[in-house]
């Protein structure tokens, strides 16, 4: 959708450019006494990133900003 408002609007653009994903690695004991064998659960977390650049113009950043966006997802935003 934002590649659509770039592209309506004139303005150049890049991406979705995929970032590095990013795993958050944790092992918890199945057990929580000292007692018995040493058994653990492996649990895996990953974060997948992807950055759009939009050449700036007013019209394209408002109408950015307007989309509905869930709360799963984090957006940033920077001006250079």
């Amino acid at each position: 959708m934002i590649i659509e408002i770039a592209k309506s609007a004139g303005v150049k653009n890049k991406g979705p450019i995929p970032m590095p994903t990013r795993r958050l690695k944790i092992a918890t004991r199945k057990t929580p006494a000292a007692d018995g064998s040493h058994t653990f659960d492996h649990w895996e977390m990953r974060i997948h990133k992807w950055m759009v650049e939009i050449d700036g113009s007013e019209q394209a950043l408002r109408q950015v900003m307007r989309i509905p966006v869930p709360d799963s997802v984090q957006i940033e935003m920077s001006l250079n």
